[in-house]
């Protein structure tokens, strides 16, 4: 779902009858919310969000070191899990409901504030592990499929800029459609990865 609709669900009331949930949707509508999250090195942070008639809901997914956390918002109320990346899920699967915080909206809620107790938690978290904090792959994934989908007009584009320079005729040969065929098989995988 598009930012514009949320925009025009956000703007078809005041901001005076604005639910909580509204008010964590209009800071992801003016992009505080990853601002927020930034402030205490989470990273990999997604948001997901849904305007329906009966009834919104959000979700907040980002990791700190070695943990993941989710943080599910509705007009009722919110709930966050926070649980180790491990390749064996069947213990974290077992535990899932045991580590499930519910809560109501309290009066003056604050997203900021809910951040801050989520991040003292992790801190002391005892699944915590410290290390070098990954790098966001998405943005690399992203740069390599923006380079081999240019990959094929940059070759051509310097072929024929060496044949004007030089008063020569240059023609492509079988390998141009490897390489063609190849950027953008390439430029397709990176892509997809990326949005993952």
């Amino acid at each position: 779902m598009g930012k514009r609709k949320l925009i025009k669900y956000l703007t078809s009331k005041p901001e005076s009858a604005y639910s909580n949930l509204d008010k964590v949707l209009n800071l992801y509508a003016e992009g505080k919310v990853t601002q927020l999250l930034s402030k205490h090195e989470f990273y990999d942070i997604e948001f997901f969000f849904h305007i329906r008639k009966f009834g919104n809901d959000c979700e907040i997914i980002f990791k700190y070191y070695n943990l993941a956390t989710n943080i599910c918002f509705s007009e009722a109320g919110y709930f966050y899990v926070s649980y180790p990346m491990v390749k064996n899920t069947d213990k974290i699967a077992k535990t899932f409901d045991q580590r499930v915080v519910y809560c109501k909206y309290e009066d003056g809620f604050s997203l900021e504030e809910l951040l801050e107790t989520i991040f003292e938690k992790l801190k002391a978290h005892p699944e915590l592990v410290l290390g070098p904090i990954p790098k966001n792959r998405r943005k690399l994934y992203a740069i390599l499929s923006a380079f081999f989908i240019l990959l094929p007009f940059i070759v051509v584009g310097g072929m024929a800029l060496y044949g004007l320079i030089n008063d020569v005729s240059v023609y492509g040969d079988w390998w141009m459609a490897i390489l063609f065929l190849g950027s953008v098989f390439l430029g397709n995988h990176f892509y997809y990865k990326a949005q993952k």
